[in-house]
């Protein structure tokens, strides 16, 4: 037997994923994460799959890791000590950045420190013009100088990012030749190989986090590596990028920065591969783990990507999947300030101590430890009865840190907790889809991580989205995700031009070049021809304006009628996202984009026949609870979702209950398990007007 696996490492589980190719089996497991060892739960949970008979490690084909390692060291500046080498007279530009603040009138607001500090900047008499032409070169004892310098004192990594190396990349090799003979230990980060773009801040920043990273990804991924060869695993180690592609691990080594949002971007994948499997072509992802909470926008099947991320407060002007991440997880903690306002996250209990209700030390009030108290998670069947939660100590952290600072009872304060915590999620479904130009009515919600089933009704109905969909492992479809997502490489190159002026020739010259370039490169990692897909892109901006659009442009050779196709669409996107277009306004080029994939074999979604609705085979019980301040608690049928079969429809209210999560049938909604064993939750009949703050977004029937 050969199996694919995928393992994702989430602020409180480590989640695994097999896939047996012969049977088509798959099997999931968790096991709590380690953060101050994230190897070691990959370890654990590839042990444990290991122990109950679902996995051979001598067997894995394929082997795909999504890890927080990369934004870990960022957000905690636990990357290494980096050089920087530029051209003179511009090592300050790291520093100066742009004039954009985070908080506009915080007038005690301070500027993050940079990642490189002033001595370690270190400017060289190399110098090319606007227009690529050199106009001074550096010797080699100079640059061997500097490198010496930076050596001396404490470089681990250099970052070389000399003035418009975008337009000729050989002056930053003929460093990083010098830099390999006088320094072969260094780690080399070159902005030409790793954003070819022109604006000299964000390129440089980039590059600067790809050295700062490097040597951490190589630490981390080398370690794993060795232990997984100790456990009879011999195939690549694949690593998701932000990007929505997984890379071999020596890419991600070589190109860190590109996997610096590798956890949200899996789930994005699975639940978009879902969907279009299943016949849903526009949703919201939302992924609500134990420490945060990841929503994305998917268009046709296509996820939204955006080359305007950010990590803390560094710009990723490279590609990546375009998720929204706020701290509202099931570990996000509850506390009163200036004892009236009750406010939940971003802070979490993490994995360690974890809620109250883990009963590992925890003495703060989390989302969890509320909707134990309001009976929708069982006690005793959390993680499928794997570890039993502590309901008196979940209300005495309760009590503790909020009903004894506000006037309210212990419920009053549970379902205050929970709807603090779905306000914030239905801000952060608004900036994917209302501040992007899309109607959330208009898609379907897929919800997964362990605790998004349990509120995902609730925020689909405050917004008015008509529909939620609950895969089959919801809590492990990071995990899953990993296994349908492609091989991916980005390739860039400026060109600003007007788009009447542009030389078509040029363009289609620096098309084929990116092209060849990704080919050689999937070639190089096994893959055919025929196995390969190129998409093709460009940034387009009226002239002026400071910010693009990205939109797509023909895969083969560009013609005039290609340009009026491409600035159409650039009007219609920009008319989407911003309300208004100018289609009198000249418009210009200025980045052109290939994405190259090699396509790998995608695991298959058994279809079942549609059986009747009868459900009293996977009725398991009835429990308690509360749904509602004002309702207080009512008797609701428990089922055994894995005892549930395809037709069965589900009354709300009612809870489903799995191994990996529980789903919240809420009263009015009704649910059934679809031909594919997703729980198809229908929420329309639950819309209500007085939802407070939402009327804009109630279907205009029911107003």
């Amino acid at each position: 037997m050969q199996y694919n696996v995928g393992i994702d490492i989430g602020g409180t589980f480590v989640d695994l994923v097999a896939l047996n190719l012969e049977t088509g089996e798959i099997h999931c497991h968790k096991t709590p994460s380690v953060p101050a060892n994230l190897s070691q739960g990959v370890i654990n949970v590839l042990k444990k799959a290991v122990a109950e008979g679902n996995l051979q490690p001598a067997r894995l084909r394929h082997f795909a890791h999504g890890t927080t390692v990369g934004t870990n060291a960022v957000l905690e500046r636990k990357g290494a000590k980096v050089g920087l080498i530029t051209t003179e007279g511009f090592k300050d530009i790291l520093e100066i950045g742009r004039q954009n603040r985070s908080s506009l009138y915080d007038l005690l607001y301070d500027k993050p420190e940079p990642l490189v500090t002033r001595d370690m900047r270190v400017g060289i008499s190399q110098r090319i013009n606007a227009q690529g032409e050199t106009l001074r070169e550096a010797t080699a004892e100079e640059i061997s100088e500097t490198v010496n310098r930076l050596r001396q004192r404490g470089a681990e990594s250099i970052a070389v990012c000399l003035l418009h190396s975008y337009l000729d990349p050989n002056h930053e090799a003929r460093v990083a030749e010098v830099i390999r003979q006088v320094y072969p230990q260094a780690y080399i980060s070159l902005s030409s190989e790793v954003l070819p773009e022109f604006r000299e801040y964000e390129r440089m920043s980039v590059t600067v986090l790809n050295a700062y990273l490097m040597p951490v990804m190589d630490r981390y991924l080398g370690k794993l590596e060795a232990e997984l060869r100790e456990m009879g695993v011999d195939t690549v180690l694949h690593v998701m990028q932000s990007n929505g592609g997984v890379a071999s691990s020596k890419v991600a080594c070589e190109k860190a920065v590109f996997e610096v949002l590798s956890g949200p971007a899996a789930g994005v994948i699975g639940a978009s591969y879902l969907a279009q499997t299943t016949g849903y072509h526009n949703i919201i992802s939302l992924d609500m783990g134990g420490t945060s909470c990841d929503v994305s926008l998917v268009k046709g099947g296509v996820p939204e990507v955006t080359t305007e991320g950010k990590v803390g407060e560094f710009p990723l002007r490279f590609p990546v999947i375009d998720v929204h991440t706020i701290g509202a997880g099931g570990g996000s903690m509850a506390r009163v300030e200036m004892g009236v306002l009750l406010k939940v996250g971003p802070q979490s209990a993490g994995a360690d101590p974890g809620p109250a209700c883990y009963g590992k030390g925890g003495d703060q009030a989390t989302v969890t430890d509320a909707n134990v108290m309001l009976g929708r998670i069982d006690p005793n069947y959390f993680l499928g009865g794997e570890i039993k939660l502590d309901a008196k100590a979940a209300a005495e952290a309760i009590s503790r840190n909020v009903v004894s600072k506000l006037d309210m009872d212990l419920i009053e304060a549970a379902h205050g907790i929970v709807a603090i915590s779905n306000a914030h999620m239905v801000n952060a479904i608004r900036v994917v889809s209302v501040e992007r130009g899309y109607d959330p009515r208009q898609f379907s919600l897929v919800a997964f991580g362990g605790a998004g089933p349990v509120q995902a009704g609730k925020l689909a109905e405050i917004l008015g989205i008509p529909r939620v969909i609950i895969p089959e492992l919801p809590g492990a479809l990071s995990a899953f995700g990993l296994l349908v997502t492609d091989i991916k490489h980005d390739f860039v190159q400026t060109y600003l031009r007007r788009l009447d002026k542009v030389d078509l020739e040029k363009i289609n010259f620096h098309y084929a070049r990116l092209k060849m370039e990704g080919m050689k490169v999937l070639g190089e990692e096994g893959f055919a021809e025929t196995e390969i897909r190129l998409v093709l892109t460009a940034d387009v901006r009226y002239v002026g304006q400071a910010y693009e659009v990205n939109v797509p442009v023909p895969a083969s050779m560009l013609s005039v009628e290609d340009l009026i196709l491409i600035e159409k669409r650039f009007h219609d996107r920009h008319k989407q996202i911003y309300g208004h277009c100018a289609q009198e306004e000249p418009v210009e080029m200025v980045n052109l984009r290939v994405s190259t994939l090699g396509l790998m074999a995608k695991p298959p979604i058994k279809r079942e026949a549609l059986g009747d609705s009868d459900t009293r085979l996977a009725l398991k019980g009835k429990r308690q609870a509360s749904f509602d301040p004002e309702g207080g608690f009512i008797e609701c049928p428990v089922y055994e979702r894995t005892c549930l079969k395809p037709g069965n429809v589900v009354e709300g209210p009612a809870i489903i209950e799995q191994k990996d999560s529980t789903v919240i049938i809420y009263p009015r909604h009704r649910a059934y398990l679809d031909a594919y064993r997703n729980l198809i939750i229908d929420v329309s009949a639950g819309f209500r007007k007085e939802t407070a703050g939402w009327t804009e977004l109630i279907p205009s029937r029911l107003r």
